[in-house]
């Protein structure tokens, strides 16, 4: 297992910033061991691949008009999820399954106040999910190779929406503070089949 991550931070100006992460994590050689040990998986069984790729891009600005601050990201979240598996004989098929989740995100943050007891912070954000999935099986004495419908209908697009907000407000100074919070969110789910909406 191994893994990395760097962030890049600039301000080209006193009231701006900009900021850039990139992480990966990595895993090889991940085994089932209780299928290789008794399980369905005897002679093979694998968890490969897995890996993360996440990176993100932010903008922040100070003091715009009557905001005490706005903030925009982009992010993108790329997982790999796969395995392969045999069962109890050298004649049994080998089942290979591959799974990708690529989302991308956009959000927006903004603060302000009101007198110097009130502060609110609110926004919104967008989250696109799309799924690549493919699974074949291997007929080891035949040589051939069947495609067969994947664990995760392959195609398949999640889109998440959501609005919020919050404020704090001191009621007493130094004695009583009152917050209050609330978000919106609708999902939407689409497959070859179908498409699905909810909030």
């Amino acid at each position: 297992q191994y893994g990395l991550h760097t962030r890049f931070a600039a301000r080209p100006r006193p009231d701006q910033l900009v900021s850039l992460w990139y992480q990966r994590g990595v895993q090889d050689g991940v085994h089932s061991y209780k299928d290789l040990l008794g399980g369905l998986g005897r002679l093979q069984s694998t968890f490969e691949p897995q890996a993360l790729n996440f990176f993100y891009a932010r903008y922040e600005k100070l003091s715009l008009g009557a905001l005490d601050s706005l903030s925009g990201t982009f992010s993108i979240n790329s997982q790999t999820d796969g395995g392969l598996r045999q069962n109890l004989r050298l004649t049994d098929a080998i089942t290979r399954d591959y799974n990708r989740v690529d989302a991308y995100g956009y959000s927006s943050q903004a603060t302000t106040h009101f007198g110097n007891r009130a502060f609110v912070a609110f926004g919104g954000d967008v989250y696109d999910e799309r799924i690549r999935s493919d699974r074949d099986i291997t007929n080891p004495v035949r040589a051939t190779v069947e495609n067969v419908r994947p664990l995760y209908p392959d195609g398949s697009t999640y889109r998440t929406y959501g609005l919020f907000g919050q404020s704090n407000v001191e009621v007493l100074p130094s004695r009583l503070r009152i917050g209050i919070g609330g978000r919106l969110t609708g999902i939407r789910f689409r497959t070859r089949e179908e498409s699905r909406f909810g909030v």
